[in-house]
């Protein structure tokens, strides 16, 4: 057993203590603020979703606070900031929009503070005020008459969050707009590096940064780690939140918050936003603290906004209506949306299938495929090179699979591109023999997503034996899988294992294309035994299209971590720098996302 397979066992076994011991301190955490009725209704939820920790666990807050003091800024680099702030030769006005409504006093301080200790200094704060109580009014004030880039519309009556929104936006006179909520933080460099990105690229509409959760007590935990702009995984969850910052021109071009979408008003504005722009940057950096108190979602989950789901399905009904696509939209047991696409019953799959391991995988394989698949006009392509009759040992049913027999040396390239050559389908997914169906609708979550515009491939969850996540992704540099090792309906520092994911690459253990969109690419590289897959997946990205992992679909695969091992030292030979769909504050030695 190499080194590295003994490094991530070992890794997982902790990564589990972490978990253990991570629970039970965000479990007394939320017994002391929120009490302990609260603990064992969250707890109760999570085991009606199966979910059997009692909070997802992320990182241990130790850990996080030594990442912190060696990666962000400390006073010294603070002071050096507001220095070089100065020298910027593009230095346009932000205007923080702040809607506020009847926030705790504190939070409300605190947060217009973290405003005013900007290293950037080109700053306006514009509040929309929706008739909150008088202290409230009177601790605005007060720091209007502190800083004369502090201003505010005391409204008569609360108009809600998207319409409170709007009102500050129409006071505002910068070039950018940062949305800012009433009870959370800017870190104190955020603006600096907003406008530092800006400095680079002065044609960027849209900006997003990381971000992480913030106590009562004012302790920094749970940080999310965000991928580049991921436009399907949109489709299931607004994973970019805060800290967001938006061209003032564009925000007023569409027309900025709806308010029939409060509880999902961010979202809906994103998505609407990337309508009109591909100019999206995001900035690794954690600039945004949102804070846990007992109303918000960030603590107490959807159950905070409970109309927040009607919402959540709007915005995404008209996102899709309005770009012409169609699908059936649902939410899982998580919180999390799913699309389903529609499939025409009718259409042609072609699976083709690499025979590469014994018969008696290859008969489980196509087995299920059968006896599981939900979508049945299907063919089955098997291109073996061995000596014995398969179709004789395998008798199959009517005249589903068919059989080619290879006269060189078979690889699954060389597999692969056999079995298209004579497919019909419209659609073809290259399978290896050593993975069998779980999830009856696989064909048509496949289907649907590889036959949706710009999209070239799509994946599966590929599961272990215990039920382990196995794939769920390329991510060039791994020694694995994305999540690899974890568990599924795991919340991590990438995010949700559930969620749609653009990447790199498909792993061609199971990838799906149509065949159109295949033979424009050109078919993969038969002279690459380990990395066609991914190589034909560069070569879709350089062609514009884009890659889905799909979690709704899900196959076993029987194949250990010790076979698979060595494809991803050659999987690195095809990268250069840092994959755009992991992040680099995470960790390269690790298939669950750890810190760097």
């Amino acid at each position: 057993m190499s080194k590295r397979i003994t490094h991530q066992r070992n890794s997982q076994r902790q990564s589990r203590y972490n978990e253990f011991k991570h629970t039970l301190l965000i479990s007394a955490r939320i017994a002391r603020n929120q009490g302990p009725a609260s603990l064992l209704a969250q707890s109760l939820e999570k085991i009606r979703k199966r979910e059997f920790w009692a909070v997802p666990p992320l990182i241990l807050d130790t850990d996080y606070a030594s990442w912190i003091s060696q990666n962000e800024p400390q006073e010294r680099d603070l002071k050096e900031q507001h220095e070089k702030a100065g020298r910027f030769s593009y230095r346009p006005l932000l205007s923080i929009v702040m809607p506020v409504w009847n926030p705790p006093p504190t939070l409300l301080a605190d947060s217009i503070t973290s405003v005013i200790s900007q290293t950037y200094d080109k700053w306006e704060l514009c509040i929309a005020d929706g008739n909150s109580n008088i202290r409230i009014k009177q601790l605005i004030n007060t720091f209007v008459n502190q800083d004369h880039r502090i201003k505010v519309q005391f409204l008569t009556k609360n108009l809600g969050i998207s319409l409170n929104s709007n009102v500050a936006i129409q006071s505002a006179n910068g070039d950018y707009v940062v949305l800012l909520d009433h009870d959370d933080l800017l870190a104190p460099n955020a603006l600096y590096d907003i406008v530092t990105c800006l400095n680079l690229n002065r044609k960027l509409d849209f900006i997003y940064s990381d971000m992480d959760l913030m106590t009562i007590e004012g302790k920094r935990t749970d940080p999310l780690f965000k991928p580049d702009w991921s436009p399907d995984t949109m489709l299931c969850a607004n994973f970019v939140t805060h800290l967001c910052v938006t061209r003032s021109k564009l925000l007023r071009d569409i027309g900025a918050f709806r308010p029939e979408t409060d509880g999902a008003q961010d979202w809906d504005l994103f998505l609407r936003v990337s309508e009109k722009t591909e100019r999206i940057q995001h900035v690794p950096k954690i600039l945004y603290h949102w804070r846990q108190s007992p109303s918000s979602v960030s603590n107490a989950g959807i159950r905070a906004k409970p109309y927040a789901k009607n919402a959540q399905l709007l915005t995404l009904s008209q996102f899709l209506a309005r770009n012409g696509m169609h699908g059936k939209i649902s939410h899982e047991a998580s919180g999390c949306l799913q699309v389903t696409w529609e499939v025409d019953h009718s259409t042609l799959i072609s699976i083709v299938i690499f025979d590469g391991s014994t018969p008696e995988r290859l008969h489980s394989c196509t087995q299920s495929i059968l006896k599981k698949s939900s979508h049945t006009n299907i063919e089955i392509i098997v291109v073996h090179d061995r000596t014995e009759s398969l179709k004789s040992e395998f008798n199959p049913a009517g005249s589903k699979i068919k059989f080619v027999k290879s006269v060189t040396q078979l690889t699954y390239p060389l597999a692969y591109n056999l079995g298209a050559a004579i497919s019909k389908g419209e659609i073809i997914v290259f399978m290896d023999s050593r993975t069998e169906v779980v999830s009856p609708n696989w064909l048509q979550e496949l289907a649907g997503w590889c036959s949706k515009p710009n999209v070239a491939v799509a994946g599966p969850q590929l599961l272990s034996r215990n039920g382990g996540i196995i794939h769920s992704g390329v991510v060039i540099g791994l020694p694995g899988y994305l999540f690899q090792g974890a568990r599924q309906r795991s919340q991590t520092l990438f995010g949700y294992t559930e969620w749609y994911r653009n990447c790199t690459a498909i792993s061609g253990f199971c990838l799906a294309t149509k065949k159109k969109t295949f033979e424009e690419i050109g078919k993969f590289n038969k002279h690459l035994t380990t990395v066609a897959d991914v190589e034909f997946c560069l070569r879709a990205r350089k062609m514009a299209y884009r890659m889905v992992h799909t979690p709704h679909a899900k196959l076993l695969l029987h194949d250990s971590i010790e076979q698979s091992a060595n494809r991803f030292q050659d999987y690195r030979s095809l990268g250069s720098g840092q994959d755009h769909y992991f992040n680099p504050n995470l960790s390269y030695e690790h298939t669950i996302p750890t810190l760097n």
